[in-house]
């Protein structure tokens, strides 16, 4: 599996800059002791049309030790509303959305959404899944499903899927999955307590009314809220205070995305086992 980064930007000192700088990264964290998403190698940008794009595929190691299957694969971009993705035809896994795309006004909401079309095919190649065969759709609940046209089921991959801003990333796994990205800009003033107050449970109100640091406290909770409810299959169609991010439960794992993280971004991800 290959960590494969496309760099926007042409210039090649440029893009050796990034590379380097991602590389001192890995290394810092190699010295760290393992991480939850290990990036195994770099391969230098591709072209397309004369420009480039940047998605960046690292496989998850689900640390679970009751889990048969061990690995999940994580696709990110932090280019979603700022590159031409229109300017590339959508993979056969993702076709779908193009016409989905057409419905949103902003230019950005459309990049965004044809860009996590192009991460799932990235996330399928990583994983050894045909991205020709197999097709994300939505599910009873409105949740993103992955179908096998050859076969006519279901996959045994799952599939969750987030963007905000200028990010957005895919992650597949045997496992039930949820992922949740979220960024200062899609709050303004930031998150407040009015708002989220009536979303928490009683713990987390508890825990949270002693923070200093209030605003940056609430989007670390509300990304893990929101990646658990869409771990849960059902999203919104529950209510959030159902689900508390201090007590998860022992089949549910947090999979660490720290390597991701930017400064304006907080990123969350839970993927439930199997039964012990």
């Amino acid at each position: 599996m290959r960590l494969m980064l496309f760099d926007q930007n042409p210039n090649q000192s440029d893009r050796h800059h990034f590379v380097a700088d991602l590389r001192n990264q890995l290394a810092e964290k190699k010295s760290r002791g393992p991480a939850t998403a290990q990036s195994l190698s770099v391969e230098n940008g591709r072209q397309h049309d004369g420009s480039q794009t940047c998605i960046k595929v690292s496989p998850l190691l689900l640390a679970d030790s009751v889990a048969k299957h061990n690995r999940a694969f994580f696709a990110f971009t932090n280019q979603a509303s700022h590159w031409p993705w229109e300017s590339l035809p959508l993979p056969l896994c993702s076709a779908h959305r193009q016409a989905r795309a057409n419905i949103f006004l902003q230019q950005a909401d459309r990049r965004r959404c044809l860009a996590v079309g192009h991460l799932l095919e990235a996330a399928l190649n990583a994983a050894g899944c045909n991205p020709q065969t197999t097709h994300e759709r939505q599910g009873p609940a409105g949740q993103p499903e992955l179908f096998d046209v050859s076969t006519g089921r279901l996959t045994n991959w799952k599939i969750s899927i987030a963007h905000s801003a200028e990010y957005a990333g895919v992650i597949i796994s045997p496992h039930p999955v949820g992922l949740d990205f979220e960024t200062f800009s899609n709050w303004p003033g930031g998150p407040t307590w009015d708002v989220l107050e009536n979303l928490m449970t009683e713990a987390e109100r508890t825990i949270l009314s002693s923070r200093t640091d209030m605003k940056s406290s609430l989007q670390e909770l509300w990304v893990r809220k929101e990646a658990l409810m869409k771990l849960s299959g059902c999203g919104f169609l529950q209510d959030a205070n159902l689900f508390c991010t201090l007590q998860t439960g022992p089949d549910i794992h947090a999979i660490n995305l720290t390597p991701f993280a930017a400064e304006n971004l907080a990123i969350a991800a839970y993927y439930k086992s199997e039964p012990s």
